[in-house]
């Protein structure tokens, strides 16, 4: 009994969304760290912080960044979408973390300070992992 060749049906099926294992690693990744800035910055804000909220919250921005913008990007235009997003992301914030406006503000900030600060930090190790790894 012969089995039909699965493959080439798959590949007619018109997918448009970024579903590949690197795209899901790197959602995945994105999600963590993005998680971790968001926990430490309601931390130093003086929110109720909880990691698992955090990774909730980023989860949830991250669905919403996926499929909800790109359609509202068509109807309003990128600029009024960023600026819808923005006050999305302050008021999620308020809520799911229970601060006020200028907390939420100041946990955006804060976010964004953190995350740079991990970049510096991470270019930092690799450059001296390949200092390292050039001596040998």
């Amino acid at each position: 009994m012969a089995y039909p060749d699965y493959t080439k049906i798959i590949s007619q099926i018109p997918i448009n969304l970024p579903l590949s294992i690197p795209f899901l690693i790197g959602a995945l990744v994105e999600i963590l760290i993005s998680g971790f800035t968001l926990w430490l910055a309601v931390k130093m804000v003086g929110g109720k912080a909880n990691f698992l909220k955090a990774l909730l919250f980023s989860l949830l921005m991250k669905f919403i960044n996926l499929f909800v913008f790109p359609s509202i990007t068509v109807f309003l235009g990128i600029f009024l979408t960023i600026i819808l997003g923005l006050f999305l992301w302050l008021i999620l914030v308020m809520s799911f973390f229970k601060v006020g406006f200028l907390k939420a503000i100041g946990i955006a900030m804060l976010q964004v300070i953190v995350s740079i600060i991990l970049v510096f930090l991470a270019i930092g190790a690799v450059i001296i992992s390949l200092i390292g790894i050039a001596n040998l």
